[in-house]
């Protein structure tokens, strides 16, 4: 498995980014983004666990994944929140995901960066498996129809 560092960040600013295709996005088009990422702190590179419950300005910060967009001359910042509910586990990857709808800043813009930031700096941000993809929402998978698997949980209902 090959994983990518962002090392010697000097700002809760900085963070690898990837320019984008402009020409895809149109208007309420959704996409979903997923990733796996890991904190590491100082030179020794020791697990950093940040606080998915904080923002903003806040040293334990989690990761923000946000789009960069150069509108008119003018520098615009759309945030991907994440909406993966598990806390953050210093010792192993952590899932980021989320799903955004292309606004009509998006779509004119005249480039587009995805960026990840947030840990306070001196803390380098690892990431795997980066994925961008258009959202069509979750089908129904009706082949598992009893929804606690294989029915060991029975559960009573009383008829009054």
């Amino acid at each position: 498995m090959v994983a990518y560092q962002h090392v010697g960040r000097t700002s809760p600013s900085h963070g690898p980014e990837q320019e984008i295709s402009v020409a895809c996005m149109t208007v309420g088009k959704q996409y979903e983004f997923k990733a796996r990422l890991k904190l590491f702190e100082g030179p020794n590179m020791a697990p950093y666990a940040c606080d998915k419950t904080v923002q903003g300005d806040n040293p334990l910060m989690c990761p923000l994944v946000s789009l960069r967009l150069n509108v008119m001359g003018l520098n615009l910042v759309e945030n991907l929140i994440n909406d993966y509910s598990e806390n953050w586990k210093a010792n192993d990857f952590n899932v980021y995901h989320s799903i955004f709808t292309v606004n009509p800043d998006v779509a004119v813009s005249e480039s587009i960066f995805f960026y990840i930031r947030g840990p306070k700096e001196e803390v380098s941000i690892v990431f795997d498996d980066v994925q961008v993809t258009e959202y069509m929402g979750y089908e129904h998978d009706c082949s598992a129809i009893v929804k606690n698997g294989d029915a060991e949980v029975i559960l009573f209902i009383a008829a009054t």
